[in-house]
């Protein structure tokens, strides 16, 4: 996963959107976990213009494990690509929450 995020960046660096999305998209299918791979994603659309797109992939930063950094959530916020009340979504174990009640 690493790896690939460094051609994503690396894409992004020479404004090369559309490269740069089809690399962050292909990363995504190797490492659904990953917040930065969703995170560049969603600024390949960005650079596209393709707001609706990059608010999807901001979207798939909720899911991911571990967390995106908090500088990431609030600049996705910024840019109003996240709901202002945007919460990361962990899978609910069902079992932990009645352990810790």
């Amino acid at each position: 996963g690493a790896l690939l995020c460094k051609v994503v960046e690396s894409w992004l660096n020479l404004e090369d959107w559309e490269n740069a999305k089809a690399a962050g998209t292909r990363a995504y299918r190797y490492d659904q976990l990953n917040w930065k791979t969703a995170f560049l994603t969603c600024r390949a659309c960005e650079g596209l213009g393709d707001r609706c797109t990059a608010a999807a992939w901001a979207k798939k930063i909720a899911c991911a494990k571990p967390e995106a950094p908090p500088e990431v959530v609030q600049e996705l916020k910024a840019k109003k690509l996240l709901p202002v009340n945007y919460r990361p979504t962990p899978p609910i174990d069902i079992f932990a929450e009645t352990e810790n009640a």
